[in-house]
């Protein structure tokens, strides 16, 4: 099973951004029948998490809309519970940047 990750905008601002993930690996039975989560963490302690909402576009990609709050260091942590089991995730560093 593999998991394949993509943030729009790629660098992103201050704001919404989305993460796409691509599921692989499984029956499109299997992988519509996902439990699929993203949140957003910011590197330094303190911070409230960003828990983005996720919409299953194809059985095998769902969209996580997220609302990036602050500047900074930010990992957004994807998990992938599959129906069999399974529990997969997938991390991406992502630098925001202030509005212009």
């Amino acid at each position: 099973m593999v998991v394949a990750a993509h943030l729009v905008p790629l660098q992103p601002t201050v704001g919404p951004a989305t993460l796409t993930l691509t599921l692989s690996g499984a029956t499109a039975d299997l992988l519509g029948q996902a439990q699929v989560g993203v949140v957003g963490h910011m590197t330094h302690p303190g911070m409230t998490p960003a828990v983005a909402t996720v919409i299953r576009r194809e059985p095998d990609i769902y969209d996580a809309a997220l609302d990036l709050s602050m500047p900074g260091d930010w990992v957004i942590v994807a998990t992938v519970r599959m129906p069999d089991g399974r529990r997969l995730e997938s991390k991406t560093a992502v630098r925001v940047q202030p509005r212009p």
